[in-house]
C-alpha cells in the first residue's frame, strides 16, 4: 500500500517512517512511504485516489493538517486520513473531514507501533477480502470492476455507460435498469434522476438540486424525488459513520 507522511518535523517523520516499517513488516504489509514537509508539499504532489493512508501532523506551519485533510476530502472522499498530534484538541474537526484514526505522539512509540501495526493489519484484510464484482461485457470483450471502483452509471439508449474512478469509461451492452438492480445490491449507490447512478462514497456535495462527485462531475438530481434521496444520502452517511465508530476507528486515541 502507498502510504504518505506529512510533517514538518524531520525528526517525527523519521520515527513515524521507521515505526510503519517495522509494523508493516510485522504484518507482512508490502508498502511503499513517501514524505512530505508540509500540506502544500503534499497537495502539489497529490493525485486522487493515489495513496491507501495518509499520516497528517495536524500542527503545522503554512496549512495545517485539517486544512490539508479538507483539501484532500475535495477530490479524494475515500482515502484514510490519520491525524498525529500531541493533543486532541482537534477531534472534532477531526470527525468532519472523516477521519479514519487519530495518534497522538506522546503516547509513545510502543503504543505508536501497537497502533500502527493494527491499523495495517485491518487495512490490509480490507484489501485482501474479495470485493463485489460487476462482471459486464464491453467492445466484445469480458470485463469486471469492483463495486468501490465504480464512479457512476449511465443510461445511453440501449447501453449503459459506466464510469470508473479512474474516468474510464464502459459502453456495455445492457440496460440501464439491469445495471441499476444489479449495483443497488450494494448500498453505496443511489440513483439520483433517472437513468443515473451514483457512487454515494464519491459525492463531494449535494446541494441546489445537483450532485457534485469528484473530478467535477455533476448532475441533477430528480426534483420530484429530491427528499427522498436525500434522505436515502443521508442515512448512508449516517450508517458509514456507524460502522467506523463501531469497528473504533474515528477518534482512537
Amino acid at each position: 500500500m502507498r502510504i504518505a507522511i506529512v510533517d514538518d518535523a524531520a525528526v517525527d517523520r523519521m520515527i513515524l517512517a521507521e515505526t510503519i516499517k517495522e509494523a508493516a513488516s510485522s504484518c507482512r504489509c508490502r508498502t511503499d512511504i513517501e514524505q512530505y514537509e508540509n500540506g502544500e508539499e503534499l497537495l502539489s504532489a497529490f493525485r486522487p485516489f493515489s495513496y491507501s493512508l495518509i499520516f497528517l501532523d495536524i500542527y503545522m506551519e503554512g496549512l495545517d493538517g485539517i486544512e490539508t485533510a479538507k483539501k484532500i476530502r475535495e477530490t479524494d472522499p475515500g482515502v484514510k486520513i490519520i491525524f498525529v498530534t500531541s493533543s486532541s484538541d482537534h477531534m472534532p474537526e477531526a470527525f468532519d473531514v472523516h477521519a479514519y484514526q487519530y495518534l497522538k505522539k506522546s503516547d509513545g512509540k510502543k503504543a505508536e507501533f501497537q497502533k500502527v501495526t493494527a491499523l495495517l493489519t485491518e487495512i490490509q484484510k480490507e484489501q485482501s477480502e474479495d470485493p463485489k464484482t460487476f462482471h459486464f461485457i464491453a467492445e466484445r470483450q469480458e470485463a469486471a470492476l469492483p463495486y468501490s471502483d465504480i464512479l457512476c452509471a449511465e443510461s445511453n439508449g440501449h447501453y449503459t455507460i459506466v464510469t470508473d474512478r479512474k474516468l474510464k469509461k464502459y459502453r456495455i451492452r445492457m440496460a440501464f435498469s439491469e445495471a441499476e438492480a444489479a449495483l443497488s445490491t450494494d448500498r453505496r449507490f443511489l440513483t439520483v434522476n433517472r437513468g443515473i447512478l451514483v457512487n454515494m462514497d464519491c459525492i463531494l456535495s449535494f446541494e441546489d438540486g445537483i450532485c457534485t462527485l469528484v473530478h467535477d462531475i455533476t448532475f441533477p438530481v430528480n426534483v420530484k424525488k429530491k427528499r427522498e434521496i436525500s434522505e436515502k444520502r443521508q442515512n448512508y452517511i449516517a450508517s458509514r459513520a456507524h460502522d467506523d465508530m463501531k469497528s473504533g476507528r474515528t477518534g482512537q486515541t
